[in-house]
Formats: structure tokens, sequence, C-alpha cells
């Protein structure tokens, strides 16, 4: 390709100057891994949605390392066997011309909500210190080393980390999030949870049974005691968060049982209807 390169056929549609400054600045951006095409309704447009791992505005000098995006409308050509995807390489740092949001970035620790308007890419495949160290970071992010489960891999770009545990007998998922805190509070709590399985097994199924025993016989036209509850669910997936408030999910007659706590004991439960094909 050929720079400098201006997107989207260098048109920049009226519905799109309230949410921007006229003037583009100039940027360095570490590109991540994802980019989609989304239909915006609002404004009957088609608009190239791409995942930044961070940027330095040149302009001002503005620098972060927190995942936002850089968007476009997309030109006809751009659309065709989605050519757009080809313009970036995934792990790679561009210079680019960027229309700066017009309202100010709202953040968690460790994502942006808003984005950058690209209007022309300058040049590819640059070295910056920064942008270089930023990069690197999210390689290393990919994966994640636990004592007790062994290498947990990233949910795609989303703040999460997914992994598998023998528990009692049953290899069971879990995800580890860290939207808004570390992911090791969430991992720690996790491994605790799990080191103490055999106890904790008991008390949600306990917990599940006493709550849940008349709705799941009512749901499943049956009579199953609650011992007969308790037994028979089988583990499938366990969800814990930053602040060590969990959701256990358990398979039971074709009905799913969800036990939910946190670090001061069980909360709740509930019992739905099992469809497999919503399963991911």
């Amino acid at each position: 390709m050929n720079y400098p390169y201006t997107v989207g056929g260098g048109i920049i549609p009226e519905c799109r100057f309230t949410q921007y400054k006229p003037e583009p600045h100039e940027y360095l951006i570490a590109v991540g891994d994802e980019c989609a095409e989304i239909s915006d309704t609002l404004f009957g447009t088609t608009i190239a949605a791409m995942h930044i791992l961070g940027f330095i505005d040149l302009n001002t000098g503005e620098r972060e390392a927190m995942l936002t995006h850089l968007m476009w409308e997309l030109s006809a050509d751009e659309l065709r066997e989605n050519a757009f995807a080809e313009l970036f390489k995934k792990r790679t740092a561009y210079h680019v011309k960027c229309l700066p949001p017009m309202k100010p970035w709202f953040s968690t620790p460790f994502k942006r909500t808003g984005n950058l308007y690209l209007t022309e890419i300058l040049e590819a495949d640059i070295h910056e210190p920064y942008i270089d160290e930023v990069i690197q970071k999210y390689i290393d992010s990919l994966h994640l080393n636990s004592e007790l489960f062994g290498v947990l891999d990233s949910v795609d770009e989303y703040p999460a980390y997914r992994g598998t545990f023998n528990r009692l007998g049953t290899e069971i998922k879990f995800i580890v999030s860290n939207e808004f805190s570390p992911v090791e509070d969430a991992l720690r709590h996790m491994e605790n949870l799990c080191r103490n399985c055999e106890t904790n097994d008991k008390l949600f199924r306990k917990f599940a049974a006493e709550q849940l025993a008349d709705r799941a016989n009512e749901l499943m036209q049956s009579s199953f005691t609650k011992e007969e509850i308790a037994s028979g669910m089988k583990i499938r997936y366990i969800d814990m968060f930053c602040d060590g408030s969990f959701s256990v999910e358990f398979l039971f007659n074709d009905h799913l049982i969800n036990v939910d706590g946190n670090l001061n004991g069980l909360k709740q439960a509930d019992i739905n209807k099992y469809y497999p094909e919503y399963d991911d």
C-alpha cells in the first residue's frame, strides 16, 4: 500500500460533525487484534471499528495505554471483500490523522469509552518507545500464569481470562475478570474458592436444593427431593470477579441452576431451562 492513504474515500459525513472536532490531529497508534464492520442504524451508514491499544496525540502530547477504538466510514472499495480489514496489521504501530472526539473521554481503569475518527494513514510499521511498550505489554497480557490453574488465556480483547480446572473429577470452565481491578484480585479469589472445592461444593449444592426444590419440581413437573437435587447437580462453570463476587452454574435434569455469592457468603440461586444451542 502507498502512503499517505485516505480512508473512506476522503468523505466525512455531516452526521459526524457534532461528534468530532473539525481539525485532525496526528497520532501514533498501537493497533490491536479486532476490526469489524458495523451498521450504524442511527445514521444509516456503515463504519469500521478497530481496537487500538494506546496512542500518542502528536499535537497535544497526550498519551494513553488503554483499549479504545478507531472508526471511520467505509467507502465502497473498502467494503468490497472486507478490504478495510487489510488496511492495518495486528499489533503494529501506525502514524495516522484522526479527528479527536468532541466530548471528553470517559474512562475505567482499563478502558476508554470513546473513539478517534480516522481520516488518513500516513506511515506503517513505525517504532516509538512508548507505543512499542504498549504493544509488548498487550502481547504479554494474552496469557496469565497461575500456580493452581496453570496458563490462562485472555478472552479476545476483553478484560478477562479463561481457564479450566478439574474440580472433584469434573473438568469445568471459569473466567476471571479484571475490568475494574487488577486481575490478580479475581485470580486470588478464584484460587481460594477452588482450593476449598470439596467444602464449597457441598455448600453450593445444599443452598441451591433448599432454595429451589419447590420451583424445580414445578418447572419439571416432578417430585425430586432436596437430596436428589443436590446430588444430581453437575457443575459447569464458575465466573469470578475482582471484588470476590461469583456465580457458579450447574446442570440438573436439562435445567441450569446458578448459585451467586461473594466473600461474605451465598446470596441467591435460580433455575432456568437449559438450551444447549446457546452454549459458547
